[in-house]
């Protein structure tokens, strides 16, 4: 059996110090984008690998700390202390 290669993310999760590590030090590279006409152009078969990219890039930018963000992070951690104790209705 073969040991996980150090760059699968599978087996670095961010609750490991190399997991934690290759995230921090990850630079995504932006994609190219497409005219809408050629996007438009594009069968679904080839929409999926060209979608695939983008979306890879876009689930890792970072989230800025306006205060809409702040008030959202608030209010959730809020909710799940109110409904930690809770059987069976939830608050909020």
């Amino acid at each position: 059996m073969t040991p996980p290669d150090a760059h699968d993310d599978e087996h670095n999760p961010l609750t490991t110090k190399d997991g934690w590590r290759q995230f921090v030090d990850d630079a995504p590279v932006c994609p190219t984008m497409l005219s809408l006409r050629a996007f438009m152009a594009l069968t679904e078969e080839k929409r999926l690998p060209y979608n695939e990219p983008r979306l890879d890039y876009h689930s890792r930018l970072v989230i800025v700390g306006t205060p809409t963000v702040r008030n959202v992070f608030t209010t959730g951690r809020r909710l799940v202390l109110l409904n930690r104790h809770q059987i069976s209705g939830r608050r909020g």
